[in-house]
């Protein structure tokens, strides 16, 4: 280099000069904050948050009041906390439950402190020695949740509880308004509905005004339970008809229920959707063989080879991902190809599903969530 041929009389004029700068420099500075001058903006420290406090009525009806802004947050309602990841605020969130940890979409949550199995089993002792500030758990609409003992068990360590439905279509849009308001993220909220009404609103300008002949006959079953079905008031039944089906077993008097083999084939569906739990469906999913030989067990029932829905191949199986929660709506657009194709030819649910794995969670997409392919 250069520098190594300076003589020392060169080399301590260039201390010289180091040393200088740096005092230089400061007293620029003393003398500019002495004149009353603005820091540099890169130094000024980001202002906190105003600390305030909201009432928020939850999804079982009750008024909570919960103090803002919030840092530490246990997320026990499952797709509560797949609400909260795609609104940006995964950051927040110090525990949630097993089920959501085990979610390859919801990489935010890698490595957050488990609290327990699920809403109805968690750990309370652990929620409250973690000190968070709220509770997000889910309603007990079913009866699966038993919210008052939990409200009651955290209220002395004054840990706020916000019930949230984490599975009706109803009440969706409400909970994503609500999530939105108590992480301050209600532009982002705004988008995710947006996001999700635009299906919902796709699908009604497409199948509005199809005569009951031209709807199509279905059959849905919940294949944890063989023969256990949906009925009116629940989300399946709703879906059903929004996607211009008709509900074969729209005249059983409770929501789910199993029901008579015999009545399955004596009504014989057009179209049969089996939601399942299936690990070889889903999210991270591959390898279709697994698929194809669960589906053709089972469809190997008695008497089921005469079915309509057999016979013209339409039999399908629905990943657990779609069942309920946000991803329900994409099930719904993916359920109104397959009954009424022509009317859908152009549309690729999968696409959509994509778009909201990708753009609103930051997960690679992959995966099988119907099969066959509608």
């Amino acid at each position: 280099m250069r520098f190594t041929k300076i003589r020392k009389g060169g080399s301590l004029m260039k201390n010289r000069i180091a040393k200088t700068i740096p005092m230089a420099l400061a007293l620029i500075l003393m003398l500019t904050m002495a004149a009353g001058c603005p820091r540099p903006a890169e130094e000024a420290p980001a202002p906190a948050p105003d600390p305030r406090t909201i009432i928020i009525t939850d999804s079982a009806g009750r008024e909570v009041e919960v103090s803002l802004p919030l840092e530490r947050v246990i997320v026990i309602s499952s797709r509560a906390a797949e609400i909260v990841h795609a609104l940006g605020a995964a950051d927040r969130v110090i525990g949630i439950t097993k089920w959501d940890a085990q979610w390859e979409f919801l990489p935010g949550f890698y490595g957050k402190t488990v609290v327990g199995r699920w809403a109805g089993r968690v750990d309370l002792e652990r929620i409250i020695e973690l000190r968070p500030q709220l509770v997000i758990g889910a309603s007990p609409v079913g009866g699966f949740v038993d919210l008052a003992a939990q409200v009651e068990a955290l209220a002395p360590a004054g840990i706020p509880v916000v019930a949230i439905d984490d599975f009706r279509l109803a009440t969706l849009f409400d909970d994503i308004v609500i999530l939105g308001k108590l992480f301050d993220e209600e532009r982002a909220a705004a988008r995710l509905v947006e996001f999700f009404q635009a299906q919902l609103d796709l699908i009604e300008g497409r199948v509005h005004g199809l005569t009951q002949e031209e709807k199509v006959r279905v059959f849905a079953e919940y294949t944890m339970i063989e023969f256990v079905t949906w009925g009116p008031g629940s989300d399946m039944h709703m879906k059903i008809e929004r996607a211009g089906g008709v509900n074969i077993f729209a005249d059983i008097e409770l929501c789910i229920t199993g029901v008579d083999p015999e009545k399955v084939i004596v009504r014989n569906p057009s179209v049969m959707l089996m939601a399942t739990y299936c690990d070889s469906i889903g999210f991270g999913a591959t390898d279709f063989q697994p698929i194809r030989e669960y589906l053709d067990r089972l469809i190997d029932r008695p008497g089921w080879e005469n079915l309509e829905a057999v016979k013209e191949g339409r039999v399908y199986l629905i990943s657990k991902e779609l069942t309920y929660g946000p991803p329900a709506i994409m099930l719904n657009l993916f359920m109104a190809k397959i009954f009424h194709p022509e009317l859908f030819a152009d549309v690729d649910p999968e696409a959509l599903l994509r778009e909201y794995y990708e753009e609103f969670h930051g997960a690679e997409f992959k995966g099988i969530f119907i099969y066959p392919d509608p």
